[in-house]
């Protein structure tokens, strides 16, 4: 008997629970995965790494004191955790770090599998549709999420990773797992300890917030993708907008382990979804301190341009819609 989850846009059938994704009843599925041994190689594969190997259908990844995945053909993810003689400390693999490696890198192959577009970001539902915030490690992806969801009160939609659909015209956004990944410092930034907090991984002082599955329902339109970028020494926050070529790249830096990309999909048919998804949305870089003291005020200027009072004029400037 396995568990069914909604994530994605998909129905995932399970023999691992997985309490970060949405359940649902039982029904057909589009990806199943199951506990299972993992071959040692893949007939004519091409090496990414030394743990890291692929075909055009299939894929192991190999993750050093956790275990093995096989992800084929966009379908299925077999898991092969690692005994406690597998790992120095003698300990079988905590199911908690092979959910991390199965909900991150594993389900980032059979996304790019499935010539899907998954991108790393953290999204709010605003009154202008979704934005989605987006940057390096530590450059406040979730905590601005978070912020914007419990003290400005826009739903929170996806965390770390969603996936970018195209339609009519639109780009559609189908959330990941409904989870808030937060370092401790955010934790107690956002006052959220004892609201369903977990440790992220055994060795590390990230946390994961288990969100409840009363988020809003059907399909969202990503209209708005902004780039979190470190500003100088004194420098006041400001959000710009971003023009020309520069829009491509920020979309090509925003996609969850683009490097698996080429793996899958010809280069023409990828760069081609990611110019669809420069040409319909707003892209806007945000300068900001990355310091916890200036969040508030921060976060001031994303509320006020995510009030239904402000607009995007056709120059892609924010200005307010009553002047």
């Amino acid at each position: 008997m396995g568990y069914f989850y909604r994530t994605y846009g998909l129905i995932v059938e399970s023999e691992i629970k997985l309490p970060e994704l949405q359940s649902v009843a039982d029904q057909s599925s589009d990806v199943r995965i199951r506990i299972g041994p993992v071959p040692e190689k893949l007939s004519g594969s091409r090496a990414f790494s030394e743990q890291v190997e692929y075909t055009s259908t299939r894929c192991i990844l190999g993750i050093k004191n956790v275990g093995k995945y096989l992800i084929e053909r966009g379908e299925s993810i077999t898991v092969q955790p690692f005994s406690g003689h597998e790992r120095p400390c003698g300990n079988a693999t905590p199911l908690s770090d092979v959910r991390l490696f199965l909900i991150g890198s594993a389900f980032a192959a059979l996304l790019h599998q499935r010539r899907l577009l998954p991108l790393h970001i953290s999204a709010v539902l605003g009154p202008q549709g979704v934005w989605a915030f987006t940057g390096p490690s530590g450059s406040g992806k979730s905590t601005i999420a978070g912020w914007l969801s419990n003290r400005a009160g826009y739903p929170l939609l996806s965390d770390d990773v969603a996936v970018a659909e195209f339609r009519d015209g639109r780009v559609l956004l189908h959330p990941g797992p409904r989870r808030l990944k937060l370092w401790s410092d955010a934790v107690d930034l956002l006052e959220i300890r004892g609201k369903r907090l977990v440790q992220d991984m055994s060795n590390t002082q990230k946390y994961q917030l288990y969100l409840s599955d009363e988020a809003p329902r059907g399909e969202f339109a990503l209209t708005h993708l902004v780039a979190l970028e470190k500003a100088g020494a004194g420098q006041q926050p400001q959000l710009s907008a971003v023009k020309g070529m520069d829009r491509f790249k920020f979309c090509s830096n925003s996609v969850y382990r683009h490097h698996m990309a080429p793996w899958f999909r010809t280069r023409e048919e990828y760069v081609g979804s990611l110019f669809q998804l420069a040409e319909n949305i707003a892209v806007y870089r945000l300068a900001r301190q990355w310091s916890h003291d200036l969040l508030e005020q921060q976060h001031e200027l994303l509320r006020t341009h995510l009030s239904p009072e402000y607009r995007f004029s056709s120059d892609d400037q924010l200005e307010a819609a009553s002047k």
